[in-house]
């Protein structure tokens, strides 16, 4: 049954399980990325494939540009 399931690309106000973005995330083929969230307990958890802070918080400032309606990448 599940064949017949289309993956929504589009965006939505819904919440996504981590797992669904995550899978998500591993198509894409990536060659940098910074995972933020929150665990079952609450806690603060984050990961960096880069080891350069500069450049995780570059990515963060773009993503924050980003949600508020600004593209400073195109």
């Amino acid at each position: 049954m599940d064949d017949n399931v289309v993956q929504f690309e589009g965006t939505t106000t819904n919440d996504i399980p981590a797992e669904t973005v995550l899978a998500g995330a591993t198509e894409q083929e990536l060659d940098t990325a910074l995972i933020l969230g929150y665990d079952k307990d609450g806690q603060f958890y984050m990961a960096s494939s880069s080891s350069s802070g500069s450049s995780m918080l570059w990515m963060l400032e773009v993503a924050k540009l980003h949600l508020l309606g600004e593209n400073i990448l195109d």
